[in-house]
């Protein structure tokens, strides 16, 4: 019998388990909740709660940028992907995070969403993906302006536990930091959101990536 294991960092298990039995069918679920905190560990913040699976969101004056940053910008969004290396060995923990500010007309905006909506994915092109488990619940969250709102990378994901690796996934997805093998691969953040309820023909793309070496 196939056998999959998901991994996930919060929403309730009911909904969980509905998402999970539709996608994947027999499942093992190592988690009850979907999306982790997301507490930044910077100092001078403001923690806040965007609604659904989006909490403890650390929200700043400035954007905390890595060594590392790539920028992308449009006339409402400023999203910037970070890291504080792209060199790294295997014996390092890889530190990912997001950022998003909402530099609009406006004092506030509200965005509808699935859950979360800053997906992080990471491959080398290869056999090594992993990608954001996304709820597709229509839920909104509010954004203030000129407030910068910190999201660290979590893993989430899911896995063939009949498969030859899935030793090295469920290590993998054992351990809360992040530890890539020796390869090159390419970290992707995605923000997936609209600005009505009409998601599709109102989305707003915002997408940006940057390689990582990991020499061993």
């Amino acid at each position: 019998m196939n056998k999959s294991k998901i991994w996930t960092g919060a929403v309730p298990v009911v909904v969980a388990l509905v998402i999970v039995g539709l996608v994947f069918g027999k499942l093992y679920i190592d988690s009850t909740s979907f999306f982790e905190s997301q507490l930044a560990e910077v100092s001078g913040t403001d923690i806040v709660d965007l609604g659904c699976c989006v909490t403890e969101i650390a929200v700043r004056e400035t954007a905390l940028l890595g060594l590392y940053s790539e920028t992308f910008s449009s006339s409402d969004f400023i999203m910037t992907l970070n890291t504080d290396s792209i060199t790294y060995s295997t014996t390092d923990a890889v530190k990912i995070w997001g950022t998003l500010e909402y530099v609009g007309d406006n004092d506030t905006v509200k965005i509808w969403h699935g859950c979360p909506f800053m997906l992080f994915s990471i491959t080398d092109g290869n056999h090594f993906n992993v990608d954001a488990m996304q709820v597709f619940i229509l839920t909104t969250s509010r954004l203030e302006s000129n407030k910068v709102y910190h999201f660290d990378f979590q893993k989430s994901g899911a896995y063939d536990a009949d498969a030859p690796d899935a030793e090295f996934w469920e290590k993998f997805y054992s351990e809360s930091d992040l530890y890539l093998p020796e390869g090159e691969y390419t970290i992707t953040l995605n923000g997936e959101f609209s600005l009505s309820e009409n998601a599709l023909e109102d989305k707003v793309g915002l997408k940006r990536d940057f390689p990582i070496l990991n020499d061993g």
